[in-house]
């Protein structure tokens, strides 16, 4: 059995997909449809009832975003696999990692081939989160604080 022999001095701040604060958030739970489902990412509603895929090319809108679950019976460390109930946040604070610097209070975005939240231009392959906003600035690929109303 191996033993673990080196420890981090300081915990992480978070990880993407985690609920940011003790706020009222509204979570809702949904079939993962058709592929594994990442932890703080965007999700859009699938074909079938009360079920979600991540979002990917020629989705014209998402739900909301996966939130990070200990709960989940999955094979890797990030996500939740297909058929599995994800939980999924529409409205309250989220960390996710940003896709391009993001500054508190800017426009969201979502890069619907990736499903990774950024401030880009909405138009081909990039659709603006409506009633969304950056609590937190960020630089390209760290953690910040997404709001979604």
């Amino acid at each position: 059995m191996a033993l673990q022999t080196t420890y981090l001095d300081d915990m992480p701040v978070a990880y993407a997909g985690m609920v940011a604060n003790t706020e009222l958030a509204d979570i809702i739970s949904r079939t993962v449809e058709d592929a594994a489902l990442p932890f703080g990412k965007a999700v859009t509603q699938g074909t079938g009832d009360k079920s979600v895929h991540p979002t990917t090319t020629g989705d014209a809108s998402t739900l909301g975003v996966s939130v990070l679950s200990n709960a989940t019976e999955n094979s890797t460390v990030n996500g939740y696999p297909q058929g599995d109930t994800a939980a999924i946040l529409i409205k309250g604070v989220i960390w996710v990692t940003a896709d391009g610097a993001v500054a508190a209070g800017d426009d969201v975005t979502v890069t619907v081939a990736t499903g990774a939240y950024g401030t880009k231009a909405a138009g081909a392959g990039v659709l603006a989160v409506p009633n969304a906003r950056w609590e937190t600035s960020a630089a390209d690929g760290a953690l910040a604080q997404l709001r979604l109303k």
